[in-house]
């Protein structure tokens, strides 16, 4: 069964942004749904990781294919620390309200970067529309 990158790619940056929106109800209903959470992070890095390096690899030639997956999980390494530092800014920056704020606040950070990875995915990986021209011959 072969699906398509792009389809299997927002359903796994939507399973992220669930997690995310799972994590700001955390303390609505207990540690139950950081279980739930990471349970749908797992789904969704199963779900994202694959159509990413099918991505990054396509149309790069043969001797080329392990620069273009080095770069590919570089890229990714990089974002999730700039992601983290990001965070952990923004837990410094509210640490007076009190840590339970201060959490929330860090929270913003992959809220906002899943629900862009989730515009960008649903908006920008269609695929190019050729019109097909018939000559009458």
């Amino acid at each position: 069964m072969r699906a398509n990158v792009a389809t299997v790619l927002f359903a796994g940056s939507f399973v992220a942004f669930q997690f995310t929106t799972v994590l700001h109800l955390q303390d609505l209903r207990g540690w139950t749904a950081l279980e739930a959470g990471v349970a749908l992070l797992g789904l969704a890095f199963t779900l994202v990781h694959g159509p990413l390096t099918i991505i990054a690899l396509e149309g790069v030639a043969d001797a080329e294919q392990s620069l273009a997956g080095g770069i590919r999980n570089t890229s990714s390494q990089l974002g999730a620390a700039l992601g983290l530092a990001s965070a952990a800014s923004l837990t410094v920056a509210a640490g007076e309200e009190g840590p339970l704020a201060a959490f929330h606040d860090a929270l913003l950070v992959p809220v906002v970067a899943t629900a862009a990875a989730v515009l960008v995915v649903a908006t920008g990986l269609r695929p190019a529309r050729t019109s097909a021209r018939v000559t009458a011959g």
